[in-house]
């Protein structure tokens, strides 16, 4: 319920700045990387009801000029490394066909396709933060660039 909250605010914020295709992308990358950081940040089965031990920490940040939205998504595991973000992707560009199958395991990879810009921030053991960017010109037509920043 607090992730579906935290999204609905943010979502409202970008209502009147964002195109229906943007709306749509953000939010899905809003649900799957917030998703990935409760379950599979904290090990907990997905779909199950969820309440976070007080150690356990999910926080979605955001901010807004005249150009962009930025959404962080973060955790305090530091589970997730560049190798799993690599594979993931991969997935999604090539996949087998048990990917295909495959219940889950393309939330990066739609956020990836989804959104303008994605940033991925890994500290091991501390910390995981990805950072959706979207552009409020519906001529934004730079490149989708990933940047994935490991310590």
């Amino acid at each position: 319920a607090a992730l579906k909250g935290a999204v609905n605010r943010i979502m409202d914020a970008a209502e009147s700045k964002l195109n229906e295709d943007k709306l749509y992308g953000l939010k899905t990358g809003l649900v799957e990387m917030g998703t990935n950081a409760i379950y599979h940040a904290y090990g907990y089965e997905k779909g199950s009801q969820v309440t976070l031990k007080e150690s356990e920490e999910v926080a979605l940040e955001y901010a807004m000029d005249s150009e962009k939205l930025a959404v962080a998504i973060l955790d305090v595991s530091g589970t997730l490394t560049k190798e799993r973000v690599l594979t993931q992707l991969n997935k999604g560009i090539n996949p087998t066909h048990e990917d295909l199958i495959a219940a889950g395991g393309r939330g990066i990879y739609l956020t990836r396709f989804l959104c303008d810009k994605v940033v991925v921030n890994l500290a091991s053991r501390q910390r995981t933060e990805v950072i959706l960017i979207m552009n409020f010109s519906d001529d934004y037509k730079e490149s989708k660039p990933l940047l994935i920043n490991q310590i």
